[in-house]
């Protein structure tokens, strides 16, 4: 936290904070300075200053924002909030302070449309191009600011734990891949605890796969859940 206080205030940023008093959970939102990208104008954006936690996505998830009466009775919403995973596909990956994983483009779309309802703000998934701009230059010395292939075990690892970016912004190479969404494509940015370390790059990106569901045995497949996707997080942006 006081590594967060210090980067803040040695940028002077304007920061905002999200909280749900449903279970104490928060994320803060960082200004991005305007700027120039391939040629596409970045302008009034904020960034998560994290990955997206499961202390947030389970009060959505969960329906933690809801009453009991609400949750045991036929939700008219139901189509917009993701059913429960056929099995248990986070085993041997944390929780408390951890990225949320296994996060098909369908739920962090409509993640994003109940936190947009709920705070009056506009939250979407960045472009790839903001993606780039965002998390800026490709890490120089990996092991000081990423979890990737070489030092992460094999798992995802809590957040805002190595160095932030020049923007204030953690975990922006490794830990979990962050989903992008531009009108034609959609896929993964940063790398991720599965990345070496020689791939974290600014431009490096997966296009979406059906691999990612594979071991999903159901039919259909969930559209809610990525059975094979232990590596697959997001990071809100948000225009006020």
């Amino acid at each position: 936290m006081l590594t967060t206080l210090l980067a803040a205030a040695a940028l002077q940023q304007d920061i905002f904070s999200e909280t749900f008093p449903q279970n104490g959970a928060s994320f803060k939102m960082v200004r991005i300075p305007d700027g120039l990208h391939k040629g596409t104008q970045i302008k009034d954006i904020y960034a998560a200053q994290t990955e997206l936690t499961w202390e947030v996505y389970e009060v959505w998830f969960l329906q933690k924002d809801q009453t009991i009466e609400e949750q045991t009775t036929v939700r008219p919403d139901a189509i917009s909030r993701p059913s429960r995973p056929y099995a248990v596909i986070f085993t041997g990956f944390g929780h408390h302070e951890f990225p949320a994983i296994c996060i098909s483009l369908n739920s962090a779309q409509e993640f994003c449309k109940w936190l947009s309802k709920k705070t009056g703000k506009n939250y979407r998934l960045p472009t790839r191009t903001e993606w780039e701009y965002l998390a800026g230059a490709s890490p120089e010395k990996p092991d000081e600011t990423s979890w990737h292939w070489d030092n992460a075990e094999d798992t995802t690892h809590k957040i805002a734990n190595k160095k932030p970016n020049a923007f204030g912004l953690f975990d922006c190479f490794g830990n979990v891949a962050e989903w992008t969404l531009d009108k034609e494509e959609y896929g993964v940015a940063g790398g991720s605890w599965k990345t070496k370390p020689v791939d974290l790059k600014q431009e490096y990106w997966q296009p979406s796969t059906p691999k990612w569901n594979e071991a999903d045995p159901q039919t259909p497949k969930s559209k809610w859940w990525l059975a094979n996707g232990q590596f697959i997080g997001l990071r809100l942006v948000c225009t006020k």
